[in-house]
């Protein structure tokens, strides 16, 4: 499937093409009738079968069963059939085989699958995959036991051959990886439902008017075929053009599609008002997309962990598509790709791309970014776009023709001042038209502020007053809901209001970008915000005005000593200078004080205890504040921010149903009454050496609680009585360098996840009574005296995650094994383990174990078959892998670098149909859509495996293509090369970042035999592409070697990789639909490797031995 990035190279439909909206690589046509086809034998109906369709029923899935076809019926009723549907499921069983229909049906299947794209998910039920193969297995031999009529055709006989061979090779599920029938049931589903999703389209937002075309010339400008770049396409307009909304019709559009070529998308709204505005500002802007293209959103991420070179080594592995909206100058974008702008692809793999959507044109031509000019909409456009809010049609009514040419004039094809123009002049009499009109044409230097300020002024007093209060102070990423609940404080019919502020397009009322939830996000133009602020700038007196943001506005004020009677909202946010904070007392309307970052204040006055109508006091990094009120008695109060108020030793007491109290870097140890009173779910974070105990009786509503480097030495006495506990989703220890014990109880307090990290006199966690527990992740980091893990971590039946990095245990309990919903463990430097438990191959769902800097490990039990993923680097004393069931794993990931105890022998047997056994299953790790990530393996030696029958020394190798190669699928590739140990002061730096490329090309690329002669000498590897005249396909990884060889002399190391796909080509005129594998076919090939690794700064590493393998499907069960 060709990606919808694509450029228009091979096509010339253009958008205004009636054809061009339909030709996407997407299949999809409409509703389907049927979302699934469901194929079977008898054999299964009553039992498996009916499960499987229970569970589609259930969840609302429409199935179709041949059962609904008559009898008699014919192949063109089927394929209509299939035509109707969007996925077919297809159950194999032992008799399958046995019954001529079920082998038409496959076979129809098998064409709809080349004629038109449809999606199949095959079901391997209580018979391997190998047995399905229509060549060999009991297939075949049922399938040769068909006589009479046509079924004894032989043509008709290798059409179902030929069928079973392709569904085969489609991702699948079969029952003996999912042992459990409700378990294989359920990964049917939610295959189906992941097919269903992706195949439909997102639902565009209405009234996007011109929005196709200028799509289609970005989409020109990205061109994501050519995988070998990584690309910046900017958006440049003035503001209101449409830059951010043609930003998010891409990123809605292409999303879907680039799921399915392995991209990780994110959209970062708001970047300059987020820089500006926010005490975080970079660090949260950073921590906001690298945690979610790196899946740690429940990480904290910082700046210095962005530059760990085991994150970065991992963003290098990352094609990305992302967005970068509203960046205004250059040290931003700079800072959220982390210095690289200039160098892309030291921070993501080859293939990323980034769209940026800016006012300033200097950011993008210095970023070498590919410009896009976000032009005024035409005429034509203007009045259609105007038209849809005004009339709610397409064109105006032609009464009203001329009027709206004229209205439409004043716009200047700005997108923004047309919908606002049209939402005021909707359901208005002429009159008023005229009259609204006339009053545009009064001004003869009229501008887009004056368009947006008549629409402002036909607002009643109370919307105005909600206007100004939103445009100023909440223009950014408030939630619907939270909105209002802010505005309710202040104005009647809150919620009324905020919908007609909306309706008239004063308010942008859209769902995040980046999230699957339903809530709902106000926003405010940014010439809305221009706007608001020179309104509040008009009010007459400085001293009367309601708002205040400007420091020299406010310098003038206390100067003049006004009283700031109708205040409402007082900011002074990072005034440096200022030291009394200013009489406010009689600004009884004060809704909102921000004094954060005033680091020179050293007392709040009492006057503040009495603004009744307060509902936010943030006074975060006011580092020398000392004294504050004893009691704030407004009743309206939600927010209070101390941060970093780090001479604030006592709270003061408030009355209301606090929303946020953020106590963060204080010494206060006593928290308020209020604490326990608040009734709706809360976070609250406490630091600081003073606190010595957890307050007692907490409220149920706080589900997050967050305690770093405290003085406390217990969580929780043992007494502490059931229904007094609080139940915390997420419970964080984090620095307590004091912490020596944990109740009993806090396994009834902690329902998700619980994290222990860095606290040094902690010995082991309490046992578990209770056998109910929801607890999902435990995680203890760092707790150096951590000895113990007792026998009843058995009774965290629920438990996904299991963490113990860098403990000081020696054994795991045997009753790990219970914990059948585990699917990682993590041991990483417990340099004391010396045995896992064999107990732990009954772990069915483990997919990932980490060992990493296990010194003391000397061997390794039975691995379940679902592990996907070990990392057992630097374990020093490794001798012995279990061999029972090592040729069975499926890895994509095996890393044994630096294990030079390891038995050689023995690994040459384990390595021998290592990485690849059973493709099929592979694929299907790797996603329905067939994206399989390369299989790597890392290992000590000086040996390629057997089944590498073109070998070399140096780097590179000449492999004659054979003359067939249409079933060629994969490429092994391995090397041999020498690793040297850190140079002195990098001994730190135990992880290593790997960059390997190879090239394919034509014909020798230097003398001798063998290509190159053998040659030593390394091309620079940057970009992707080659200077080589005659390289007809590449390939390239970039990954991180976790726990990288530390021995003390240079030790050969094989580095051995799979690539699912056969390269990308490299050819200039590529025929159509031949790979360069077919093009070549019978000729010589050679291919030339080069290898960098990086401990602090990239550097050429000599490779001595080279290997490449040419996989053909007939190679999956033999070699």
């Amino acid at each position: 499937m060709s990606s919808p990035f694509s450029s228009s190279s091979s096509s010339s439909s253009s958008p205004t093409d009636p054809m061009a909206a339909s030709s996407g690589s997407c299949v999809y046509y409409g509703p389907w009738e049927y979302d699934v086809f469901l194929c079977f034998r008898g054999e299964t109906r009553g039992s498996f079968t009916s499960h499987v369709m229970a569970a589609l029923s259930e969840k609302k899935i429409r199935t179709f069963i041949d059962t609904m076809l008559g009898k008699g019926e014919s192949i063109a009723e089927l394929l209509s059939v299939l035509k109707r549907s969007a996925v077919s499921v297809i159950i194999f069983s032992e008799r399958f085989a046995d019954s001529p229909w079920c082998l038409d049906e496959v076979a129809t299947i098998a064409r709809s699958m080349k004629e038109f794209g449809h999606r199949v998910i095959p079901v391997f039920y209580n018979v391997d995959p190998s047995e399905v193969d229509g060549d060999t297995g009991s297939y075949a031999a049922m399938i040769e036991k068909h006589s009479g009529g046509r079924y004894g055709d032989p043509k008709v006989k290798l059409k179902w051959r030929d069928a079973l061979k392709e569904i085969v090779d489609k991702a699948g599920l079969t029952s003996h990886e999912i042992r459990l029938d409700s378990q294989l049931i359920k990964a049917i589903v939610d295959n189906v439902l992941k097919e269903l999703i992706n195949m439909s389209p997102s639902l565009e937002p209405k009234n996007l008017v011109g929005i196709d075309s200028r799509v289609w010339e970005v989409e020109r400008l990205l061109d994501v075929n050519r995988s070998e770049d990584i690309r910046i396409v900017g958006l440049w307009g003035m503001p209101g053009i449409g830059k951010t909304t043609l930003a998010r019709a891409l990123y809605r559009r292409l999303t879907n599609f680039s799921k399915e070529d392995g991209y990780k998308h994110y959209f970062v709204p708001n970047i300059n008002a987020k820089w500006k505005g926010q005490r975080d500002g970079l660090e949260g802007l950073q921590k906001e997309l690298y945690s979610t293209l790196l899946s740690e959103q429940d990480q904290n991420i910082t700046s210095r962990d962005l530059e760990t070179s085991y994150r970065r080594a991992r963003l290098s592995r990352l094609k990305v598509f992302i967005v970068l909206d509203d960046v205004e100058v250059l040290s931003q974008l700079e800072s959220l790709l982390l210095g690289d702008v200039l160098n892309l692809t030291k921070l993501f793999a080859l293939g990323s791309r980034i769209i940026v959507t800016t006012r300033n044109r200097k950011v993008l031509e210095v970023a070498m970014a590919r410009i896009y000019h976000v032009e005024q909409l035409s005429p034509q456009e203007s009045l259609r776009l105007f038209s849809m809010y005004s009339f709610r049609q397409e064109t105006p009514p032609t009464s009203r023709r001329y009027q709206s040419v004229t209205a439409v004039g004043y716009c200047q094809g700005n997108p923004l001042a047309l919908r606002v123009l049209g939402c005021t002049l909707f359901r208005k009499s002429e009159s008023y038209w005229q009259s609204f009109l006339d009053g545009l044409r009064k001004n003869p230097k009229r501008e887009i502020h004056d368009v947006l300020r008549r629409s402002y002024d036909e607002l009643g007093g109370d919307e105005k007053r909600m206007f100004l209060d939103i445009a100023c102070f909440f223009r950014r990423n408030y939630s619907k809901s939270h909105l209002i609940k802010m505005m309710a404080c202040s104005y009647y019919s809150a919620y009324s209001r905020v919908e007609d502020l909306i309706d008239k397009a004063l308010l942008i009322c859209e769902h995040q970008t980046n999230s699957n939830d339903d809530e709902l996000i106000i926003e405010v133009h940014d010439l809305l915000h221009e706007m608001a602020w020179n309104i509040i700038s008009e009010e007459s007196d400085l001293g009367n005005r309601s708002r205040l943001e400007n420091a020299e506005d406010v310098r003038k004020l206390l100067t003049a000593r006004k009283d700031f009677v109708n205040l409402r909202w007082f900011d002074l946010s990072y005034c440096a200078n200022l030291i009394i904070v200013p009489d406010l007392s009689k600004a009884t309307h004060l809704e909102s004080l921000k004094l954060t970052g005033c680091k020179t204040i050293v007392e709040l006055p009492s006057f503040v205890e009495y603004l009744d109508k307060l509902t936010l006091l943030d006074l975060g990094a006011c580092e020398n504040l000392e004294i504050l009120p004893p009691k704030l008695d407004s009743k309206h109060l939600k927010h209070v921010i101390l941060y970093d108020c780090r001479k604030i030793n006592q709270c003061p007491e408030f009355t209301s149903n606090w929303d946020t109290l953020d106590l963060r870097g204080t010494p206060i140890t006593t928290l308020p009454v209020a604490i326990h009173k608040v009734k709706e779910a809360r976070k609250l974070s406490l630091h600081g050496e003073s606190i010595t105990s957890l307050p007692d009786g907490f409220s149920p509503s706080i589900k997050e609680f967050r305690l770093c480097h405290t003085a406390i030495q217990k969580i929780l006495p043992s007494d502490h009585r059931d229904f007094l506990l609080p139940r915390i989703s997420r419970l964080e220890l984090v620095g307590n360098s004091n912490l020596a014990t944990l109740s009993k109880n806090l396994w009834k307090m902690v329902t998700k996840e619980l994290l222990i990290m860095d606290s040094q006199m902690l010995k082991t966690i309490p046992e578990i009574s209770i056998v109910d527990s929801s607890l999902k992740v435990l995680v203890v980091e760092d707790c150096r005296a951590f000895r113990r893990l007792p026998s009843s971590i058995s009774n965290l039946k629920s438990l996904e995650v299991l963490a113990l990095i860098g403990a000081a245990i020696r054994m795991l309990p045997s009753s790990i094994q219970e914990l059948d919903q585990l699917r990682t463990l993590d041991l990483t430097n417990c340099k004391m383990l010396e045995s896992i438990p064999g107990a732990i191959s009954r772990l069915d769902r483990l997919s990932q174990l980490y060992l990493l800097g296990c010194e003391s490990l000397r061997s390794l039990p039975e691995l379940p078959l679902n592990v996907k993923l070990l990392v057992a680097s630097n374990c020093k004393s490794l001798q012995t892998v279990s061999s029972n069931n090592f040729s069975k794993l499926h890895f994509l990931n095996l890393n044994l670098v630096g294990c030079l105890q390891l038995d050689r022998k023995l690994l040459r047997r384990m390595l021998a149909k290592l990485p690849l056994q059973d493709v099929s299953q592979r694929i299907k790790y790797g996603g329905a859509g067939g994206e399989i990530p390369p299989s790597t393996v890392l290992y000590p030696g000086d040996e390629l495996p057997e089944w590498f029958p073109h070998k070399s020394t140096g780097n590179s190798v000449t492999v004659p293509l054979p003359r067939n190669c249409k079933r060629l699928k994969l490429f092994a590739f391995a090397v041999v090369y020498s690793l040297e140990p850190p140079i002195s002061g990098d001994e730190e730096k135990t992880d290593m970042h790997m960059h390997i490329s190879s090239e394919c090309f034509t014909k020798p690329c230097g003398g001798g035999r063998h290509g190159c002669g053998g040659s030593d000498e390394l091309d620079v590897v940057g970009g992707g592409s080659s200077t080589s005249t005659n390289a007809v396909a590449s390939w390239n990884i970039c990954m991180n070697v976790m726990g990288s060889f530390n021995g003390g002399v240079a030790t050969d190391h094989v580095f051995l990789w799979l690539h699912h796909r056969a390269g990308e080509d490299r050819e200039d005129e590529e025929e159509e639909g031949k790979a360069w594998y077919l093009k070549h076919a019978g000729r010589d090939v050679s291919f030339r490797f080069s290898l960098q690794l990086k401990r602090g700064e990239m550097k050429p590493c000599q490779i001595k031995r080279c290997g490449v393998s040419l996989v053909f499907h007939t190679n999956f069960g033999n070699l």
